[in-house]
């Protein structure tokens, strides 16, 4: 059976879909003379705005009669071709069929219109010869090149000059795209900014009608519709329209602040990555001024990274319009469409464009498509240097601690070291809060030095322990910094062989103490002068912190003090026996002093030999002083008390009497001075050599009496007696 209409229209729409073809379309200029073909272009279009056209073969059959070749046009995609009217009149173009199917679209510039006049006496605009129909595009701010005003009138079916000589002609001109004129073209002012807008001038015909328009430059861009308008002998109207497309020279590209268009090496200006600045893009014409009506086509950007660039190194992002950014790149790179850029009098302009990364880029722009043109820029526009807002620092593990000298403890007077030194993790940061990773390698510019380690000013160690004497803290070595070529916007910074001594004497020698036991506890502040550098990045929380802040390593403990000494004790024996003084390391504790049976490491360590130690007569008696062979000790302790038997021996003198033995601090073979000796005189200073202590009444030092023989000295005893069990 037969189709239905709305089958055939199923089908139709069907066929449509699957060749893509959506209408065919008629350009023409309005007006056509009867003396001639009138030049047209019929286009079979895949979309609704025909800027892409259909790629299969099509037929359509048009209305009225006069086609070059027959009324059936076949084509595909585009054809220019002509249709000739000999009589005057009115004609619509009409659509009798086709193949695929599809409508008919006709536009006379801007207005869709299928309606068209043929008159025997009218204008025609011209490129430069008689036979170009299209006018040549045109450059803004520059007089109109290879445009002319043909002056028509039909002789017996002969086209010839309508005009000739020095001629009035009212000239009109309609923006068309935009649909509102802002700039007036020569001279005629704008009456109408949605409409045409006329006004007179004079032109110089030929004797073929033909006049240049030279004498037309149009100081903004855009597709114009032209018209002119004449009388012939004060009776016979003469009109003709043509379109012409004006496009700017360039687009330009600048910044706010200015401060931010990188100039060269000798630019030492900076800016922080992340924050924001104002972005535009201008179009303008030959003589440099913008061009209010420019409305892009296909503005594209490119953003090139040109520094750093080196292996590992990581593409920013630059933002240039609301929600719209684009990724830098280093090497050679390709313009990419851009998005969400709304142009007001010839210009854009965005206050929230950044760049998040560190380092240097260039940008560029073009319009790839300007009504069929392509734009380029009047050059890169250079950017930087980007810098990071601030830097977080963050305390790494394991934490700084103190370790005892000996195996659980430490003498008050020794150097403690750290089992971990204080390491920092710093990180350089942007306006967005986020890592800048390409703030590294030779950009770090945070590197702290020896001289900032030894800054009170910038790192201090406060002690927080319940000692009542000071402390003094020995900073270590320059700080090392590591972590800082891969790219990833931090490095590690750690301040090594730091040592701390909690001072037996204040710097006259006055000793603090004795004192219990106690736990050495400080803080490591690294002050906000220690975490800034040489440009005044500091450390801050984020972004939105004004003020640059301290870093605290808190609490730091893990060495236990005692408070000690090196004691020797008094002994006596016949003279013809060996005699060996009794010593031990000793701690305060509660008013006691106490064994430290920790101690299982002191060297004791000294000779006669060396002047270490000394030996004195005491009392009237003989002087033994040189009768013993060298005394020496060798070893160490064991649980604070000697190790054997062979320390400080003394040989049998053979006769009586009594010396001394003290331990000479001046000699010092084991740093022992420093925190075993003791104020033995009871002046209340520790005096290690002659003339040290000048208040002070002498040198302190362990000392012992060693008594040979009957003779001991005077007990100041009654009566004693010795009991045997």
């Amino acid at each position: 059976g037969s189709l239905t209409t709305n089958e055939v229209t199923t089908i139709m729409a069907e066929r449509h879909a699957c060749h893509g073809l959506t209408h065919f379309e008629i350009q023409h200029d309005g007006i056509g003379l009867t003396c001639e073909a009138e030049t047209l272009t019929i286009k079979a279009c895949a979309n609704a705005n025909c800027d892409t056209l259909y790629d299969r073969e099509t037929s359509i059959t048009l209305a009225p009669s006069g086609w070059s070749g027959g009324d059936t046009l076949v084509f595909t995609g585009a054809l220019t071709t002509s249709l000739r009217i000999t009589d005057q009149s009115s004609i619509t173009f009409a659509k009798v069929s086709a193949n695929p199917d599809a409508g008919l679209r006709c536009f006379n510039g801007s207005t869709e219109t299928c309606n068209m006049e043929f008159v025997d006496a009218g204008f025609e605009f011209i490129g430069a010869t008689v036979n170009d129909k299209n006018l040549p595009d045109q450059l803004a701010e520059t007089q109109f090149s290879d445009v002319q005003l043909r002056s028509v009138q039909n002789n017996d079916g002969v086209c010839q000059a309508a005009l000739t000589g020095n001629q009035t002609v009212t000239l009109g001109y309609n923006c068309d795209s935009p649909d509102k004129c802002l700039t007036s073209l020569a001279g005629i002012a704008i009456s109408n900014p949605n409409g045409e807008n006329t006004g007179d001038i004079t032109l110089n015909f030929s004797s073929a009608g033909i006049a240049s328009l030279a004498v037309l430059n149009y100081a903004d861009a855009g597709r114009l519709t032209l018209s002119a308008l004449a009388n012939i002998d004060g009776a016979t109207l003469l009109k003709g329209t043509g379109l012409v497309d004006v496009y700017p020279a360039s687009l330009g590209l600048n910044v706010t602040p200015t401060s931010l268009e990188y100039t060269g090496v000798a630019d030492t200006s900076t800016f922080t990555a992340g924050e924001p600045f104002e972005f535009k893009i201008g179009a303008f014409g030959a003589a440099g001024n913008l061009l209010p009506n420019y409305q892009p086509e296909r503005v594209q950007l490119k953003v090139s990274r040109t520094y750093p660039v080196a292996s590992g190194t990581l593409d920013g992002k630059f933002r240039y319009a609301s929600a719209a950014e684009l990724v830098s790149s280093a090497g050679a790179i390709s313009f990419v469409d851009a998005s969400n850029l709304t142009f007001t009098g010839g210009e854009y302009s965005y206050a929230g464009a950044y760049y998040d990364e560190v380092g240097r880029i260039a940008v560029d722009v073009q319009d790839l498509s300007y009504l069929g043109n392509k734009i380029s820029s009047q050059g890169e526009l250079p950017l930087g240097h980007f810098v990071p807002a601030y830097y977080t620092v963050e305390i790494e593990s394991p934490l700084p601690a103190l370790q005892n000298v000996q195996a659980d403890f430490t003498y008050v007077g020794q150097r403690i070291l750290f089992s971990a030194f204080p390491v920092m993790k710093v990180t350089a940061k942007n306006a967005l809060d986020n890592t800048t990773n390409n703030h590294d390698s030779g950009d770090w510019t945070f590197r702290p030095t020896l001289s900032d380690v030894n800054n009170a000013l910038k790192l201090s160690y406060l002690d927080k322990s319940a000692y009542l004497g000071d402390a003094t803290v020995f900073k270590g070595n320059a700080p090392v910094i590591s972590g800082d070529t891969n790219y990833d916007g931090s490095v590690f910074i750690t301040v090594p062989d730091g040592t701390i001594v909690y001072n037996k004497t204040d710097v006259n020698y006055t000793m603090f103490g004795p004192v219990n036991p106690f736990s050495a506890l400080i803080d490591i502040v690294f002050h906000a002068a220690f975490l800034t550098d040489n440009s005044g990045i500091c450390f801050r929380d984020n972004y939105a912190d004004t003020s640059c802040n301290d870093l605290t390593f808190a609490d730091v403990t893990g060495a236990d003090l005692r408070f000690g000494r090196f004691a020797l004790k008094s002994t006596y024996g016949p003279e013809n026996e060996v005699l060996r003084p009794e010593f031990a390391v000793e701690y305060y504790k509660d008013g006691q002093w106490l064994v430290n049976a920790l101690d299982n490491e002191t060297t004791i360590n000294f000779s006669q030999a060396n002047n270490q130690l000394l030996l004195s007569k005491k009392g009237a008696g003989n002087d033994l002083t040189g009768s013993f062979d060298p005394v020496t000790s060798d070893g160490k302790l064991l649980l604070g008390l000697p190790d054997d038997k062979n320390d400080f021996e003394f040989s049998a003198p053979g006769q009586a009497g009594e010396v001394y033995l003290r331990l000479n601090p001046a000699a010092d073979p084991n740093a022992w001075p420093q925190y075993l000796n003791y104020d033995w005189n009871g002046d209340g200073k520790i005096c290690n050599q002659v003339g040290l202590c000048v208040n002070g009444n002498g040198l302190d030092y362990p000392q012992a009496v060693l008594s040979f023989g009957l003779f001991r000295g005077n007990d100041r005893v009654i009566q004693w007696r010795e009991v045997f069990n």
